[in-house]
């Protein structure tokens, strides 16, 4: 099972996700083209992506494509690895209990 997010504003380390795993973060440094072909597909229409994050929570394992040089998105997104989700925002928790729950029928 795979779920992305894009780095785009801050992370709000006060709001941790009850019970999301502990993910093997996998920090991809790569070339632009590549990052941008990695995370495109999960960006709208005419966004540039900075940086993503995919998790496969299955594996338990959290991928991040970022490029050299840009130390403060790869730390936005591995703060997304670690179970933080932007202020005011319920993507990340909302990708948990999706995965639970389909986890759980699956059992």
């Amino acid at each position: 099972s795979c779920c992305f997010l894009m780095a785009c504003t801050t992370i709000d380390y006060t709001n941790h996700i009850e019970g999301w795993p502990e993910l093997t973060v996998d920090v991809k440094v790569v070339s632009f083209e590549k990052m941008s072909e990695e995370c495109a597909k999960y960006g709208g229409f005419m966004q540039v992506p900075l940086a993503c994050s995919e998790y496969f929570l299955d594996d338990l394992i959290c991928k991040v494509w970022v490029t050299s040089g840009n130390g403060w998105a790869e730390r936005h997104e591995v703060g997304h690895c670690e179970g933080y989700d932007h202020p005011g925002s319920d993507e990340l928790r909302d990708i948990y209990s999706n995965w639970k729950k389909n986890h759980e029928q699956i059992k």
